[in-house]
């Protein structure tokens, strides 16, 4: 069914790109219903707003940039660590990304994910599929254009979603085999064995509490030596060569008294001496 527009309609100038964003997405979805927009779909709408491509893909950049904001559990379960660093070479920006992106639990990571770019920022995001980001290294300048800030995120939510559900099905199956066991082999009423599949599944849901500690706990420790490796690496290249000439210099000669490094004159030596009797 078509709506009739009001030719006395008018529109504000900050309605127009949400009312184009969102015709673009209708104009994808109507052959596509899973179709999303791309970056140069939302260029397009903005450009039809009267917007410049600079602004849109600027306002692009900040999108993804931003911290993400709830859809992954509990803020206590976001963990961040931002650093501001001198100003970081290409190499040791390299180097963070490769590291993160070989460190625990992130080497499994399935999706090859690139690192993208955006003006002198640069970030690497892992994105678990239909529940959301994982984890973020961010690499940017400073606000006031001293130095770089980097920032690591990760969102433990992740890690233990769906967790209950998990143990509570995998021990109503276990717990259910077990009913079986028991009620073919051991002879037993199958009403025992339901109460033992029951017991089971009750079992599991009860260490879930147990299990997700340690999960979390296992999690926060790779988090942690994950945040020491890109400290190491981010020091400046400057701090690094001083080292390495401190390392290879010399130790300092001790200075020794004047007085004391003079040897004793045989006269003084044979004067000290006790005479015999």
């Amino acid at each position: 069914m078509r709506t009739l527009a009001s030719p006395y309609a008018m529109h504000r100038p900050s309605h127009v790109e949400a009312i184009l964003r969102r015709a673009a997405q209708i104009e994808a979805t109507a052959t596509d219903p899973a179709a999303t927009l791309t970056d140069d779909d939302l260029v397009e709408a903005g450009k039809a707003a009267g917007l410049s491509e600079e602004a849109i893909r600027q306002a692009i950049a900040e999108q993804r940039l931003a911290p993400v904001q709830g859809g992954n559990g509990a803020e206590d379960l976001r963990w961040t660590v931002t650093r501001r660093v001198p100003s970081l070479t290409d190499g040791q920006r390299a180097e963070m990304f490769s590291t993160v992106r070989r460190a625990a639990p992130y080497s499994a990571y399935i999706t090859a994910t690139p690192v993208e770019s955006f003006g002198e920022a640069q970030q690497w995001t892992a994105e678990v599929q239909m529940m959301g980001t994982w984890a973020r290294l961010r690499i940017a300048p400073a606000s006031d254009g001293e130095g770089d800030v980097w920032t690591m995120e990760h969102y433990a939510s992740l890690d233990v979603a769906g967790l209950v559900w998990f143990m509570g099905i995998g021990g109503a199956v276990v717990g259910g085999i077990l009913g079986l066991i028991a009620a073919a082999a051991l002879n037993v009423p199958s009403l025992i064995g339901a109460m033992l599949a029951l017991f089971v599944t009750a079992a599991a849901l009860g260490a879930t509490k147990s299990v997700r500690r340690r999960i979390l706990a296992r999690r926060r420790r790779q988090f942690d030596a994950t945040v020491s490796e890109l400290d190491r690496m981010a020091k400046p290249e400057m701090t690094r060569t001083q080292a390495n000439e401190q390392a290879a210099s010399p130790a300092p000669l001790l200075a020794l008294d004047d007085a004391a490094s003079e040897p004793e004159s045989d006269a003084s030596t044979i004067a000290q001496r006790p005479e015999r009797a």
